[in-house]
């Protein structure tokens, strides 16, 4: 079946509208304007999807897509005080790009298979970020560009290096990663801000980032079982939060 391409100015859904790709071969869909979800949502599926202008979310919208499509968010998006976002049934090669950022304000934001790049950008607002679980793909990929969290950001990945790419990740003040995954594989990862939060959450093994003796940590959350190693020793900027299951008994540490 042959490609379908089709490019619109602005878009605005909701009323449950959705956008699919009709039968086999590979359906394009390009917005060069600005796109839209309003009350009761939408759905955008089996397509490689591009919007060009900002994105504004202000009830339901679901990206459900098992095939080797990408949905491309060349500015930023926004995630308003009724909108949420869901797409964490992205699987295989499936994937969401992102160029400048996201604001999330929202109920709530689930995603999977998430890649930044192009420009540097931050995962920003008073919403929490669930970064879940995505069949075989990476769930964050930063490429060659500086992501910024200055959000609460979960990611739920115990088997796969679900933080990872070419790029830089930074902890914002007053921020908070938890990760579940069992290696930080980013190229550079940052979290000397006064104060942030990085709590390794895994059940599993996990790999404690320390690239260079005396990395800096300034509040650090090992709160799960599980062997957690390091290559080098570590500094903690103010206080050590340790929570170890051992024997049935919880240890704390505090400087």
């Amino acid at each position: 079946t042959a490609a379908v391409t089709v490019s619109l100015q602005n878009l605005v859904m909701d009323n449950g509208s959705e956008i699919n790709r009709a039968g086999g071969g590979t359906a394009n869909v390009t917005v060069n304007g600005t796109f839209t979800v309003n009350a009761t949502g939408a759905t955008v599926d089996e397509c490689n999807f591009t919007v060009v202008g900002a994105s504004s979310v202000n009830s339901l919208v679901t990206f459900d897509d098992g095939s080797a499509s990408t949905k491309r968010f060349k500015s930023p998006v926004t995630i308003n005080a009724a909108g949420s976002w869901i797409s964490s049934a992205l699987d295989g090669t499936a994937l969401l790009a992102f160029e400048n950022g996201i604001l999330h304000n929202g109920t709530s934001f689930t995603a999977a298979n998430m890649l930044f790049d192009i420009n540097n950008q931050a995962l920003d607002g008073t919403g929490s970020y669930t970064i879940a679980d995505a069949a075989t793909a990476s769930l964050v990929t930063v490429t060659g560009i500086t992501l910024t969290n200055n959000a609460i950001v979960d990611i739920i990945e115990d088997d796969n290096n679900a933080l990872n790419g070419t790029g830089t990740w930074i902890q914002g003040v007053n921020r908070t990663l938890i990760y579940d995954g069992d290696a930080i594989v980013v190229n550079t990862f940052t979290s000397s801000a006064s104060p942030n939060t990085v709590n390794y959450n895994d059940n599993g093994a996990q790999t404690v980032y320390a690239p260079v003796a005396d990395f800096t940590y300034w509040d650090l959350i090992i709160s799960t079982s599980g062997n957690k190693t390091m290559a080098n020793r570590i500094d903690i900027a103010a206080i050590i939060l340790y929570t170890v299951l051992m024997f049935g008994v919880i240890v704390h540490l505090l400087r």
